[in-house]
């Protein structure tokens, strides 16, 4: 109702044109022209409701509007369908009327409770913005058959209903940035306006007035790639709807059957094809293909940094009198030779997979030079050099990273017979 009467006050007492106030509030047009408008503000024009309206339901709508109360506490999944309220009324209370009775009622019944709670505004989307989430899926290693979760980051993009999306094991800080990263590159570009949930990888902290305390790495990705974010209120997945649906569409469509995965990067290959293909599709309700509409999105992107983002994070970690990490981050445990000791390493961490998919994580010791090797679990102690470890990785900013610190130092050397 805030939005209502600003509109209103705008129109009224502000003297602004419609166009104006459209640019002012970022309402559609026909919004705004429906409040600035209207004259009758009572509850009067919603949906009739009254018994007297229904002869046939008129004695049963008490307690039709009990259970419908009683829904509101109850999880969403667990609240009366029109069938079952229809059973109910036929089984506990002898009613012999139609489905379709019961049907109207109770759908103009739940209409006048939405609206009579909370006022919404459907809002025009501005080109090029886009939303953001995460979405659980399931998925089969290739290698040994075996059922694992994995998380499918999405962008969506409401003014053309396109979306990409990417995998991965986990949505840390670091999946989120790849994730983001590698739409953007895909894409060309960059959305200059970005709404998300309050995940705690982006969000520290919510406060009192509803400001929002950014983490760092976030804050600098904002930086680097000159998006805005929004953040939605709390517990309200309606103000990010389109991606929601994304993600939903998406494990309906791209993850079934289960998919069996040789390794992420494959697999997102395969991914941003599918996303392609179906942009192919007519839109839900311009009827006409999503790429067409795509092309007015893709305009608005901002450019892409000169420099790509180095998705990583310091993290430190005690070390014990045998120089292991006490606990070990991914399903790793991770050693240091020759440290001398120390009370605490820093991890630098990535994200990045194996051939075998287990998530690694680089160690350096600040302003010192080091012998490392990595123990991929606790099951499996054996130490693997770092020419071995990075051997299989796809990614190279790790290698390079081992490279310029000298710690992948055992490459292979032409012999003088060989040359």
């Amino acid at each position: 109702m805030a939005q209502i009467k600003y509109i209103k006050d705008l129109y009224e007492n502000e003297e602004a044109s419609l166009r104006e106030i459209c640019r002012i509030t970022g309402h559609s047009f026909e919004t705004v022209r429906k409040y600035a408008y209207q004259e009758n503000w009572s509850e009067d024009n919603l949906p009739d409701i009254e018994p007297q309206s229904y002869p046939v339901l008129q004695d049963f709508i008490p307690i039709i509007d009990k259970w419908l109360e009683e829904d509101r506490k109850a999880p969403r999944k667990q609240r009366h369908t029109v069938m079952r309220i229809y059973h109910r009324l036929c089984d506990e209370h002898g009613f012999t009327g139609c489905y379709s009775t019961v049907k109207k009622y109770v759908r103009k019944k739940k209409y006048v409770m939405k609206t009579l709670s909370a006022g919404y505004l459907p809002l025009e989307h501005p080109k090029g913005w886009g939303q953001v989430d995460f979405g659980l899926a399931e998925g089969e290693w290739a290698a040994t058959g075996e059922r694992f979760p994995f998380y499918a980051l999405t962008i969506s993009f409401p003014g053309s209903n396109n979306g990409v999306t990417q995998a991965f094991p986990s949505q840390n800080q670091e999946c989120l940035l790849e994730g983001m990263k590698r739409i953007f590159e895909h894409i060309g570009g960059v959305p200059p306006r970005l709404r998300f949930d309050n995940m705690t990888t982006a969000v520290a902290q919510v406060l009192k007035d509803g400001e929002r305390v950014l983490t760092e790495g976030f804050t600098r990705f904002m930086l680097h790639y000159r998006f805005q974010a929004d953040f939605c209120n709390p517990a309200s997945g309606n103000e990010k709807g389109n991606v929601e649906n994304k993600v939903g569409y998406s494990r309906r469509n791209a993850f079934v059957p289960v998919p069996v995965i040789t390794s992420f990067e494959e697999f997102n290959e395969q991914l941003l094809e599918w996303c392609e293909k179906d942009a192919d599709r007519l839109h839900y309700k311009h009827k006409v293909p999503i790429r067409e509409l795509w092309e007015e999105d893709k305009a608005a992107l901002l450019e892409l940094p000169q420099y790509p983002f180095s998705v990583f994070r310091y993290k430190e970690h005690p070390m014990d009198i045998l120089d292991f990490a006490k606990k070990g981050y991914h399903g790793g445990r991770y050693t240091c030779v020759n440290l001398q000791n120390p009370d605490t390493v820093e991890f630098r961490m990535f994200r990045g997979t194996l051939k075998t998919n287990t998530i690694l994580a680089t160690l350096e010791l600040i302003d010192r030079i080091c012998d490392a090797a990595v123990h991929l679990s606790d099951e499996e102690l054996k130490g693997m050099a770092w020419t071995t470890f990075v051997s299989g990785c796809q990614q190279p900013e790790l290698v390079q990273y081992l490279k310029e610190r000298r710690l992948y130092v055992n490459e292979p050397v032409e012999s003088e017979e060989e040359s």
